[in-house]
């Protein structure tokens, strides 16, 4: 191997500079954490519910007294709606075990109509 040329020092000095800033700039980016929890909505009775998320979650999820009938929602940050993902809502007429709650319910728009103000806390259990 023979000397180093200045153009090659000055090459290996930039890449350094380079990555470094990189790193910089990667590190000191606030992250936004994912939530661990999920809001639901009970298609039977129309009350929300928050579930803190320690497992894969099925479509519709369980309450607590076993009944499937828990579907995501999320709430429309213009019109401040809450809403059935219209991905799922197809499957919330087919696949509820119970009678869908008209009253809190909109099947054809996904609009969700709270019975609760505030929602209840549950953890979503093993399902077996």
């Amino acid at each position: 191997m023979g000397q180093l040329k200045p153009w090659q020092i000055i090459l290996f000095v930039a890449a350094i500079g380079v990555l470094g800033v990189s790193l910089w700039f990667s590190l000191k980016t606030d992250r936004e954490r994912p939530s661990d929890h999920v809001m639901f909505v009970d298609v039977t009775t129309g009350e929300l519910v928050r579930a803190r998320i320690t497992r894969s979650m099925f479509m519709p999820e369980v309450r607590p007294d076993g009944a499937a009938v828990l579907w995501p929602v999320f709430k429309d940050e213009d019109s401040g709606d809450w809403l059935i993902n219209p991905r799922h809502l197809p499957q919330v007429g087919e696949q509820t075990e119970g009678q869908i709650n008209a009253e809190h319910i909109d099947l054809t728009t996904g609009r969700v109509r709270p019975a609760n103000t505030s929602p209840k806390r549950m953890s979503l259990s093993s399902r077996s």
